[in-house]
């Protein structure tokens, strides 16, 4: 357990730092994910994925992939039942720098009362792994009153 551990937060530490390597290491992992899981649920035998390095895989697509890569990480959060698979996949997706996909995710933390998500746990992880470009801060700032209301 330990050990399995330690190699997730070595890899995302590697990766998140944008250590080539390690990226071209994970990549044709989630290449092979979207390709298996097209039409599954993350948390089903679709996928292959070793639960202790998905946060990494999931998260080297949103950081580095395209847009299609991060539309499928959020549709499938959207479809996912299990929670554990659906914090990982929203962990992930926090690290895109992707303007209008972090305010995506924001108009949504805010909107859709989840079954088991507490809006202020995900606002932190959102402002949290954006730290440096402020699309938190100013979404809210410019939104002030509307958030207010609610």
């Amino acid at each position: 357990m330990q050990i399995r551990f330690m190699r997730e937060l070595v890899l995302l530490k590697l990766c998140v730092s944008g250590y080539r390597a390690c990226i071209e290491a994970i990549r044709p992992k989630f290449d092979e994910l979207k390709r298996s899981c097209a039409y599954g649920k993350l948390s089903s035998k679709c996928n292959r994925v070793e639960p202790s390095v998905r946060s990494v895989v999931y998260m080297v697509a949103s950081k580095y992939g395209n847009q299609s890569d991060f539309l499928f990480l959020r549709r499938k959060h959207q479809e996912e039942d299990y929670h554990a698979e659906r914090d990982r996949l929203f962990s992930a997706m926090a690290f895109t720098s992707n303007r209008s996909n972090i305010v995506d995710l924001v108009k949504e933390v805010l909107a859709v009362k989840d079954r088991d998500t507490d809006f202020r746990q995900k606002l932190f992880e959102l402002a949290r792994k954006n730290y440096d470009n402020e699309i938190i801060s100013d979404y809210i700032h410019y939104n002030f009153n509307e958030l207010l209301k609610k």
